[in-house]
């Protein structure tokens, strides 16, 4: 899963990079964040049982591998409806007529609940430790 999430995360890096480096020449970016859709996915394959660490890892795997084999067939997203939005959010028209073109499309419940979460605890962070974010420019 590891792997699979940091090229998530690079492509996402990637995408905001373009987006600033290309929006002087017109051309926008689109960074879709699909939660779970029924279909051939991740959560229907099997998990790699190869060469890994062995040790504290094992656990994990085994409550991931569980997870996922309890997920597939039952994702909520509809897939139709998904690809559905990204050609209206592509073409300005449907759900996305008179819309600013959004740099971010997330796509079911899921991901919605995730990309608030993560927002919330980078916030809280930020609640947190404050005083010791902004305490470290030159003194005067």
């Amino acid at each position: 899963m590891r792997m699979y999430a940091a090229s998530k995360a690079a492509v996402h890096s990637l995408g905001e990079t373009l987006a600033v480096e290309l929006a002087p020449s017109g051309i926008r970016m689109l960074i879709v964040i699909p939660g779970s859709f029924r279909t051939e996915n991740i959560y229907g394959q099997p998990i790699y049982k190869g060469k890994m660490i062995p040790g504290p890892n094992d656990a994990l795997r085994a409550a991931v591998e569980k997870n996922h084999s309890s997920i597939s067939g039952t994702e909520k997203g509809d897939p139709d409806k998904a690809m559905n939005v990204v050609v209206d959010v592509v073409k300005g028209e449907g759900k996305a007529k008179g819309r600013e073109w959004p740099l971010y499309l997330a796509l079911g419940e899921d991901s919605e609940a995730h990309i608030r979460g993560k927002a919330g605890k980078l916030l809280t962070h930020c609640d947190d430790w404050g005083n010791v974010i902004r305490d470290v420019k030159f003194d005067e």
